[in-house]
């Protein structure tokens, strides 16, 4: 009789357990921005994204689908035009190497301030 019992136990916590549970698909619609998967939290009741930008991961997290979508969005144009202006800063051309801004350092500060034994050091 001890193992009827055990045996109804197992059966009924199988169907509870599984009784409430939906296919993914069927229970939400997986939403991508540029190969960037949207899910839920299984903590909260939110959503989240992750994605890489300059080299580092950024978390994007909003209370619907959509919103968190529409977050994302905004964050990856803007990240991009942010990698643009880096480019722009490590192609520039105006960037003194480290011996013309120091030349152009002493000129301008110590000529004339100081003795010329302290230049020529």
């Amino acid at each position: 009789m001890a193992t009827e019992a055990a045996k109804k136990y197992k059966e009924d916590i199988k169907t509870e357990k599984y009784k409430n549970k939906v296919p993914l698909l069927m229970e939400e619609q997986i939403m991508k921005y540029q190969g960037i998967t949207i899910h839920k939290s299984p903590y909260a009741n939110t959503w989240y994204a992750r994605y890489r930008a300059n080299g580092k991961q950024h978390f994007i997290s909003a209370k619907t689908q959509k919103d968190c979508y529409n977050s994302l969005k905004k964050a990856l144009q803007q990240a991009k035009r942010t990698q643009q202006v880096i480019e722009l800063n490590k192609t520039s051309e105006n960037t003194p190497t480290l011996l013309e801004w120091y030349n152009k350092w002493l000129n301008l500060y110590k000529t004339g301030k100081v003795k010329e034994t302290t230049i020529k050091d």
